[in-house]
């Protein structure tokens, strides 16, 4: 599928994906059931409802903002668009590391300060019409806008996927300007980059999954939230915690294995640098 065929086709597709309907979401949302048939019909739903609907679909609220073709609320956006650059280098990072020190990045993000949102610098972000790009559109934003990946987003999602969705950035481009025919792999990597159920993304985009599952899916998982915890971070927060991760990393043996190995990167002296797998850490 490529064009975006509304709120609420989306959402009883969905309902009908989990053998769910109408009664089992007014109970679950606490919405009167009047007003959960009236979303159903295309009204468009409100933000309260949008917040309500999101907690019984188990869905970020931010990405049914998406899904509904509602502009996120500045409130609820990521704090600070120019931290897009060191948080793709942290995912990077952070990828290779072996357990305990991912542990270590997590517990420095969720204990930085919280700052205050910064003024805007006149630089912006264009958010895509998903009514008039389609679908494609809608997945663009909740990578690029929700989860502040912007322009890298494309090396994200190879390292978060462990290659499995490795595209040029142009196609991503392509995919946030114009309707574009999604592909079972992007749908089932979209979805565990972002936390909507694969089962879910793909009743909403009519594209099945493809029958190979995602491997390192506990790793996926873990970026994913650190991705999202990112977003409350400044530039200059986003920097310090990735230069902390990049100073994990050691010289690599040169009798070392890849089994027993990651390489980052080849030093101008042409020392390896890297980090030791771990038996608990194995993809």
């Amino acid at each position: 599928m490529t064009a975006y065929p509304g709120f609420a086709v989306i959402l009883q597709r969905v309902l009908e994906h989990r053998g769910a309907d109408e009664d089992w979401l007014a109970d679950s949302s606490g919405l009167a059931p009047a007003a959960v048939r009236a979303v159903l019909d295309g009204a468009v739903p409100d933000p309260e409802q949008l917040h309500v609907l999101a907690h019984a679909l188990g869905y970020h609220v931010e990405d049914l903002f998406v899904l509904a073709d509602i502009p996120v609320p500045v409130e609820l956006t990521p704090l600070d668009p120019q931290a897009s650059g060191p948080v793709n280098g942290l995912v990077e990072r952070v990828d290779l590391l072996p357990p305990d020190q991912r542990r270590t990045i997590h517990a420095l993000v969720a204990g930085l300060p919280q700052e205050p949102r910064p003024v805007p610098d006149g630089r912006v972000r264009p958010v895509p019409s998903v009514a008039e790009a389609g679908f494609s559109a809608a997945l663009m934003t909740l990578l690029i806008h929700n989860r502040n990946l912007g322009s890298r987003v494309a090396y994200a999602m190879a390292c978060m996927t462990h290659g499995r969705m490795y595209l040029a950035r142009t196609t991503y481009r392509s995919m946030t300007d114009r309707p574009t025919q999604l592909k079972p792999d992007w749908i089932l990597s979209i979805a565990a980059v972002v936390g909507i159920p694969a089962g879910d993304l793909s009743a909403m985009t009519g594209v099945p999954l493809p029958e190979e599952p995602l491997r390192g899916e506990r790793r996926t998982a873990e970026l994913r939230d650190l991705l999202w915890n990112c977003r409350r971070l400044t530039a200059d927060q986003a920097t310090q915690v990735r230069d902390t991760a990049d100073a994990m990393f050691v010289p690599v043996p040169e009798d070392a294995s890849k089994e027993e190995w990651r390489r980052y990167y080849r030093a101008a002296d042409g020392v390896w640098w890297g980090a030791p797998r771990v038996p608990e850490d194995q993809d």
